[in-house]
């Protein structure tokens, strides 16, 4: 009845102002927060036993000493004609009388919004925001292990989750695409190695004097934009289903199962004539001596830009990037690898039951290679340890291992066995 009540308000105030609504020029319009943060939404659809209505909305922002995040209905209009584009969806009224919006702009950002219908004594037309999210597609499509072998009976490994299955295109070309992330990539290294200057393109009186460049100076495909990739960015080619080498030879069939270099140098002051390379033998990753050789596989597209966090003010922080929210304080306790399985797993928290152990390439994304003692932000993850923090990934050359992550340098290794001991950081998925 109460309902009804409220609707019937809606309905009774839209009447005095009928339009008709297009969509923008890519066929969807999106709800816009206005400057004092209230906002206005273009289309919401609400559908009862008596037939379907479509309204424009606007709220103001109303906080109240209860919450922060009340917003008040104090305009509405009814749509007697609706012209939107194809694949667009709406806002909706959801059961209770809630409100989801599925495209809302905010400071050059498209977000989803969930919102629970929360009256007050004094005001019928409070709604609250109850959960919210980057859209998919302003995210990274951050890519699974490859892992899909199951190494324990305790739910929560990383086979147990399939999100965004590492998924290539050969070009045909001497290329491959990688369709998560965009990047495409030389198939096939050159079979030289060369030392970390070289590869990157830095010069150096003893190592470089001629400043070589072998990612720089390279045309393939009638590309010339290639570049020594990040190590978050050849990490993620790693096939942790497989060993020796550590990658799909579908669409990379001569790989070595030896040291690749990345782009990264060694942010430690002791450490200063080090870069990181990838062992694609096992898929570590470790800091060496730049002067040293490895083989070169190289890149090109827009660089990963990640470590984009928002500190949600509740013991989570949301990755902007990829869209996952984090436990932004780990367990002071260290646990055995299924242990820290379970722990994610049974853990509710902020609201949500559906908490896991990441895998390795999601723990990786939140590493900063440019700190050291932790290799994280301390502004966003406030305690966490300088030491190893366990991944759902299992070692598949090895089955009592597991991958884990040091954060105090960030060095990627399989602990001596799963039950030795690390911490446990928790993540979930996006809505």
């Amino acid at each position: 009845m109460k309902h009804f009540f409220i609707m019937s308000l809606i309905i009774i105030t839209a009447s005095l102002c009928v339009s008709t609504i297009y969509a923008d020029e890519e066929g969807c319009e999106s709800t816009v927060f206005l400057d004092d943060f209230g906002f206005y939404v273009p289309l919401a659809v609400y559908t009862d036993m008596f037939g379907t209505y479509e309204f424009w909305l606007e709220f103001d922002y109303a906080p109240s000493s209860d919450s922060e995040l009340l917003w008040e209905l104090t305009a509405s209009g009814a749509i007697d004609n609706t012209v939107e584009g194809e694949g667009c969806e709406s806002a909706r009224f959801t059961e209770g009388f809630g409100l989801y919006i599925p495209s809302a702009l905010l400071e050059a950002s498209e977000y989803w919004l969930e919102f629970v219908y929360a009256p007050s004594v004094e005001n019928d037309l409070l709604w609250e925001l109850t959960d919210y999210g980057l859209t998919d597609s302003l995210l990274f499509n951050l890519p699974d292990t490859g892992q899909t072998k199951s190494y324990t009976d305790i739910w929560g490994e990383d086979s147990d989750y399939t999100i965004n299955p590492p998924s290539y295109t050969d070009n045909a070309d001497g290329t491959v695409t990688d369709n998560n992330t965009g990047l495409m990539w030389q198939q096939e290294d050159n079979s030289t190695e060369y030392n970390w200057y070289m590869a990157s393109g830095t010069y150096d009186d003893e190592y470089n004097p001629d400043t070589t460049d072998v990612c720089g100076n390279l045309i393939l495909s009638n590309y010339n934009d290639w570049r020594l990739p990040t190590l978050k960015e050849l990490s993620y080619i790693i096939d942790y289903g497989n060993y020796q080498p550590a990658v799909d030879t579908t669409y990379f069939p001569t790989t070595k199962s030896a040291p690749y270099w990345t782009a990264n140098t060694d942010a430690r002051e002791i450490y200063v004539g080090n870069a990181w390379n990838i062992l694609f033998s096992y898929g570590y990753g470790e800091s060496k001596a730049a002067s040293d050789n490895a083989y070169v596989r190289c890149v090109r597209g827009a660089e990963d830009i990640s470590n984009n966090f928002t500190d949600n003010d509740n013991g989570t922080v949301t990755d902007n990037h990829t869209g996952l929210l984090w436990q932004n304080e780990s367990s002071d306790i260290q646990r055995n690898w299924e242990d820290a399985l379970t722990y994610c797993e049974d853990l509710t928290f902020v609201g949500f039951d559906d908490w896991r152990l990441p895998n390795i390439n999601e723990l990786m994304s939140i590493t900063d290679y440019g700190l050291y003692e932790p290799v994280a932000d301390i502004a966003f993850f406030s305690n966490i340890k300088s030491s190893p923090y366990w991944s759902s990934t299992a070692d598949a050359s090895f089955s009592i291992k597991a991958w884990h992550i040091g954060f105090g340098y960030g060095n990627k290794h399989v602990a001596n066995g799963k039950s030795g001991e690390g911490y446990a950081l928790c993540v979930r998925n996006r809505n």
